[in-house]
């Protein structure tokens, strides 16, 4: 009984040193792993608050990404409006310069002949602009990308005699925060409000221009009609829209901005708990393998 005794202590005594041998090896394993890749909690085990914390950030980063994706997206659209409404606003002051001369009573039929040609090649040219499209997405189509949005009416002469808005009314609105959408795109017609470009409830600039051209070529009085006041009129419109446009644009730059200090931030933050501090660690690392040495010599 005695030896037998002697034997169950001497066994559970090499079972103990043993298992605190093994434990240190483990824990040397550990915080060379965690040393070699930089991360100090990698599952939950490691430690359940700090992993949970590091979920929470994890997933409040994806989401800003996707944002940040949306807004190079908007930016991409809203410039795409913007370089056009630049070509209209150009076109557009020129209109309003010819039909100042075209009021001029002392004008020859040649130099009238003249400026009828440059009209109708401004409108059709205002047409090709309000047809744009870029990387395959109508400017000015609204929410239909199947067709160009504005088709026109041709007369024995080939001269367009009246412009139609095939696309929708709607505009695209992208999320591009937590509460915050943006508004991408300016439908190129409304019938409803004064939100299109080119047509709404009030106003045609396609109609104006043609009116321009015909009064032009007929040599009847521009003075005399609403032709100069509709197309300050519809310059103004065009300015408004721009305008519009640039502070969508203004709020994309703004929101990038913001978006991207709380990227920062929460980097930053999900570092601090995430990541490992390797002087700490280094110096950690060298106490277990002395306690492991010191194990070692102990059994």
């Amino acid at each position: 009984a005695w030896w037998g005794g002697v034997g169950v202590t001497g066994g559970l005594k090499f079972r103990v040193v043993t298992g605190g041998i093994c434990n240190q090896q483990s824990n040397i394993l550990n915080r060379q792993q965690r040393l070699s890749s930089g991360v100090l909690v990698s599952k939950a085990s490691d430690d359940p608050g700090a992993y949970s914390q590091i979920r929470s950030l994890a997933s409040s980063q994806a989401q800003m990404t996707q944002y940040q994706r949306n807004l190079g997206i908007a930016s991409a659209y809203q410039k795409a409006v913007g370089e056009s409404l630049t070509q209209v606003t150009s076109l557009m002051q020129r209109l309003n310069e010819i039909a100042v001369k075209g009021g001029d009573g002392t004008l020859d039929d040649t130099t009238r002949g003249t400026l009828v040609d440059e009209v109708n090649e401004l409108l059709e040219t205002m047409v090709s602009v309000a047809n744009g499209s870029d990387d395959g997405r109508y400017t000015f189509g609204g929410l239909r990308m199947d067709a160009p949005p504005y088709e026109t009416v041709l007369d024995a002469d080939g001269k367009i005699t009246a412009v139609t808005y095939a696309g929708s009314e709607e505009t695209r609105e992208i999320r591009i925060g937590d509460t915050m959408t943006v508004v991408t795109n300016s439908p190129g017609s409304t019938a409803g409000n004064e939100g299109g470009v080119f047509q709404t409830s009030t106003r045609d600039i396609f109609a104006s221009i043609i009116a321009l051209r015909d009064a032009l070529a007929s040599g009847s009085g521009i003075d005399n009609s609403d032709i100069l006041g509709d197309l300050q009129d519809d310059l103004d419109h065009v300015l408004t829209a721009s305008s519009l446009n640039g502070a969508r644009q203004e709020q994309v730059t703004a929101q990038k901005n913001y978006l991207l200090k709380l990227q920062l931030s929460a980097k930053d933050a999900r570092s601090s708990v995430e990541s490992v501090d390797v002087a700490q660690e280094t110096i950690k690392l060298a106490q277990a393998e002395s306690a492991y040495e010191a194990a070692l010599k102990s059994t």
